[in-house]
């Protein structure tokens, strides 16, 4: 699928970094903010040459190469803007960064790409032995879309600058970590929790053209 279709397409229902937003775990949107851009009364900016947006588009081919590198015991798969449904709700989408196939047993599985700057200390802490809730719900979208996924990984690259105030050099510093999920009941019941409000969401606000009550963000 070509980018320009991809985009179109994902309009046309909940991608997997929407999600957050209907629960009210998104810092950046709100639930009514994407609500507005669902029904067409507000124009998404376009951000794709922000500086950090732009890296993280780049770098991720190439963590994903690491990836192959260090985990040989996986297959890993990766297609260009695939993007896919979920079978009973249509209207639930997503694309992968990559599919995951354990080598040993053949079990199917998710890899998911972050990429994000750091600047201070409170930040680290959301990646302190967890994820962010607005990336774990992604991941818990991704599940319900792709009902074959057993586990996933999320590879992050953590990036924190400092600049020398005598030579003006910058100092880039990369932490990467890996953060392993499995399908077990504790997540079902997250992904039962989070397609129920996106069916709520979709049909009963976007479908009816009724504005949702807003749900501010918990972060």
């Amino acid at each position: 699928m070509q980018y320009d279709k991809w985009l179109k397409q994902r309009e046309k229902g909940i991608g997997g970094s929407e999600c957050s937003a209907i629960i009210g775990v998104n810092p950046w949107c709100s639930n009514t903010e994407l609500w507005e851009y669902k029904t067409g009364r507000k124009v998404r900016e376009d951000i794709s040459d922000k500086e950090r947006v732009a890296y993280g588009k780049s770098v991720e081919q190439f963590l994903i190469e690491i990836f192959k590198l260090d985990y040989p015991e996986y297959e890993v798969i990766h297609k260009d803007y695939d993007l896919r449904r979920c079978e009973e709700f249509p209207f639930i989408l997503g694309s992968l960064d990559a599919d995951l196939i354990e080598k040993s047993t053949q079990r199917q599985g998710i890899l998911e790409i972050k990429s994000s700057l750091i600047q201070n200390s409170s930040e680290w802490a959301k990646w302190d032995n967890k994820i962010p809730d607005y990336y774990y719900s992604q991941l818990v979208h991704y599940f319900i879309v792709n009902k074959d996924k057993e586990f996933a990984i999320l590879k992050a690259q953590l990036t924190s600058i400092k600049t020398d105030e005598n030579t003006n050099f910058r100092c880039v510093r990369h932490d990467t970590r890996h953060y392993y999920f499995e399908k077990n009941e504790d997540l079902k019941k997250d992904m039962e929790y989070l397609k129920a409000e996106e069916v709520d969401f979709w049909l009963k606000f976007v479908m009816e053209d009724k504005r949702p009550p807003l749900l501010l963000s918990q972060i």
